[in-house]
């Protein structure tokens, strides 16, 4: 298991990406004064801040990984360039699109690496301590500074004060308790994802936790309402911002299902081609999370569609890229064994 690449962790980062070219198309595409039919609705909360996190544990995994196999003092040097190329991009990409993700990665994996040498233990009371400690900084902290939440707009993003708030407590995805998802997937790095019956543990806890974490959620919020108000369902609720216990535990969750399921998948299908070409997507996802915001909402804003269709509209242009990526990818691995920003990272940080 150390040594071999486990496909399922491939195939689990194209429907990460998939999800969220659904979620950030629907951002910027969608109307909110027009109507959206029940059963659309249900599908875009399945994704809602759930791509993301999938995303983040899946990265907290590949590191923890690849620690097992180098366990060296380079590697941390090495990911530490990788996080100074991570923020670079980030910061370009963000000056685009301010829901950018790579900056906060960069942190994510900055200060995730000095975790690697923990045990399983150790890291789940880590990941919970961040976790919790988001509440905490809510209830002392005025969560909507610097928040526009009509139009979603950040002021003050570029203000070293600005940034470091959006960066820690009340941006899109912050430090903290975003963090969390990274140590979570390092603790699943330790775990031996090549075995079957490991892969329907964590299938299964991830089905159980989606199942069981909204009512829970909505428990503690009647429970709760009475005695600190309107705080309750922002503090308790699973909605991704802000991003409060319950929301960490179902994106867990949510990531633990993916994974599980990926990973339960036999060998044999992993040689199919089209599953082959969806596992080649997912592990050129760097370029294609900045190819979805440059080319993908580039087309968007050029064909005057911000913030003007209904909510199908975003999703067949989720459906449309994703499989423009797909060709891509197909067409690139024939001459090129990975992705630009891929190889770009590679050659700059080692």
């Amino acid at each position: 298991m150390k040594h071999e690449r486990l496909f399922g962790l491939d195939l689990a980062r194209f429907f990460a990406f998939f999800g969220m070219v659904i979620v950030n198309f629907q951002m910027v595409m969608r109307d909110q004064s027009l109507q959206t039919p029940n059963w659309l609705e249900t599908i875009l909360v399945l994704f809602e801040g759930k791509a993301a996190a999938t995303f983040v544990v899946l990265a907290g995994i590949g590191v923890g990984l690849a620690f097992q196999r180098v366990e060296t003092q380079g590697f941390r040097i090495t990911m530490l360039k990788r996080s100074l190329f991570l923020l670079a991009i980030g910061l370009v990409n963000m000056s685009i699109f301010e829901a950018d993700i790579i900056h906060y990665y960069a942190f994510y994996f900055a200060l995730g690496i000095w975790f690697l040498p923990l045990d399983k233990y150790q890291l789940l009371f880590l990941t919970g301590g961040i976790v919790l400690a988001f509440p905490f900084l809510i209830l002392i902290s005025n969560y909507d500074t610097g928040w526009d939440w009509n139009n979603l707009s950040y002021s003050g993003l570029w203000t070293p004060e600005g940034f470091l708030r959006n960066l820690t407590f009340n941006g899109w995805h912050p430090i903290v308790p975003w963090l969390g998802f990274f140590t979570f997937g390092i603790f699943l790095s330790k775990l031996d994802l090549a075995k079957r019956g490991i892969a329907i543990r964590i299938a299964a806890i991830g089905i159980v936790g989606s199942i069981i974490t909204p009512i829970i959620s909505e428990t503690s919020i009647a429970f709760a309402a009475p005695l600190i108000g309107t705080d309750a369902a922002t503090i308790l609720g699973t909605s991704p911002i802000p991003p409060g216990p319950f929301y960490m535990l179902n994106g867990m969750s949510a990531a633990s299902l993916v994974v599980g399921l990926c990973l339960l998948l036999p060998p044999t299908i992993y040689q199919n081609p089209a599953i082959k070409t969806l596992c080649k997507t997912g592990q050129q996802t760097l370029t294609l999370y900045f190819a979805h915001i440059l080319i993908g909402m580039g087309i968007i804003e050029m064909m005057g569609l911000i913030s003007a269709t209904s909510s199908l509209v975003p999703l067949n242009a989720a459906a449309l890229f994703v499989a423009a990526s797909i060709i891509y990818v197909t067409m690139w691995n024939l001459n090129f064994k990975r992705g630009p920003l891929e190889e770009l990272m590679r050659r700059t940080t080692g």
